[in-house]
C-alpha cells in the first residue's frame, strides 16, 4: 500500500473519530466543504449523472467570478476524487468494508449551500461519477486493523513488517561484525603481547581477519543502499486530483443555472 498524503491521513482520522457511528462518504468531507454542494442522480435509462454547484456570492450570473468559480471547482474536485480513491485503496487492503442497509436512491445531495446565484459544474470522469454513486449511500465499516494502521502512522502492515525485518538484519550484521573486530584484535594483540615476530602465516591469518571484516562491512553498505532504493521506490505520488481529471472536467462545460437560495444552510443527503 502506498504512502497517503496529509489530505488523506486527516480523512483517515475523521473516518476513525466516527467509527462505531454511521458513516458515509458525505461525512468525511463535510468538514472540508463550504460553499459548494455535490449532487449524483440516476436517470430513466440508467444513466449516471454528477455535478457540484460552486457559491461565490453573486447574486446575477453576470456578476460571477470566474476565476474564483473555476479555483473553487478545482478544490472541490480535487477533494472528492481524493475522498473516494481513499475508500476505494482502504477496502481493497482490508482496512473497511462497504454495507448498504437501503435501496439505492436516485438522487443524492450534499454540501454547505452558499448565497446567490451558484454555478454549476457537470462531471465527466466515469470513473469518479460511478465511485461517488458507489459510496454515497454506503456505510463504511472499519475493523481493527485500521485503528492500528492511524495510530502507527499510517503505515500499512507489510511495510511495518518489511521494516522490522529490516532492522533485525541490520542488528545481527551489525552485532557479527563487531565480534569479527573484536577477534580479530584479540588474536593480534595476544601475538604481539608475546613478543613474537608476526611471520608468513600470521600475516595470512590477520589478512582473512581483516578481508572478513571487509566483507561485514560491504554487507551492511549493500543493506543500506537497499533499504534505501526500496524505500524511494515505495514512494507513490499521492492519488489527488490528476491532470486527466482536470482535462476532462474543464471550466468550458460549466453551465450557469441561476437558483434560487434563500440563505446557508447543510444539505441533507438521507
Amino acid at each position: 500500500m502506498r504512502l497517503l498524503n496529509k489530505l488523506e491521513q486527516d480523512l483517515c482520522m475523521t473516518i476513525l473519530q466516527e467509527n462505531g457511528n454511521y458513516i458515509f462518504l458525505q461525512n468525511i468531507i463535510l468538514r472540508h466543504v463550504q460553499g459548494a454542494t455535490f449532487h449524483t442522480e440516476l436517470g430513466p435509462q440508467g444513466e449516471k449523472l454528477a455535478w457540484i454547484e460552486i457559491f461565490t456570492g453573486a447574486q446575477e450570473t453576470s456578476e460571477i467570478n470566474q476565476d474564483e468559480a473555476k479555483k473553487r471547482y478545482r478544490e472541490m474536485m480535487s477533494l472528492l476524487v481524493t475522498a473516494v480513491h481513499l475508500i476505494g485503496l482502504l477496502e481493497k487492503n482490508g482496512y473497511l468494508v462497504l454495507h448498504q442497509e437501503a435501496p439505492t436512491e436516485k438522487k443524492h445531495d450534499f454540501g454547505y449551500r452558499g448565497v446567490g446565484v451558484p454555478v454549476r459544474c457537470d462531471l465527466h470522469d466515469k470513473a469518479i461519477i460511478d465511485s461517488l454513486i458507489n459510496y454515497v449511500d454506503r456505510v463504511l465499516i472499519t475493523n481493527d486493523e485500521f485503528e492500528r494502521f492511524c495510530k502507527e502512522g499510517f503505515i500499512a502492515r507489510d511495510e511495518q513488517r518489511y521494516q522490522r525485518q529490516i532492522r533485525n538484519t541490520f542488528i545481527a550484521i551489525a552485532i557479527s561484525t563487531i565480534s569479527l573486530l573484536i577477534s580479530a584484535y584479540t588474536n593480534v594483540r595476544g601475538w604481539l603481547s608475546d613478543g613474537t615476530k608476526i611471520g608468513q602465516q600470521q600475516m595470512s591469518q590477520v589478512d582473512f581477519y581483516l578481508g572478513a571484516t571487509n566483507k561485514k562491512l560491504d554487507s551492511i553498505v549493500f543493506l543500506l543502499k537497499m533499504v534505501h532504493r526500496q524505500t524511494r521506490d515505495s514512494l507513490v505520488n499521492p492519488s489527488a486530483f490528476t491532470s486527466n481529471s482536470l482535462k476532462s472536467d474543464t471550466m468550458n462545460n460549466i453551465r450557469l443555472t441561476p437558483l434560487k437560495m434563500h440563505g446557508s444552510r447543510l444539505v441533507n443527503y438521507k
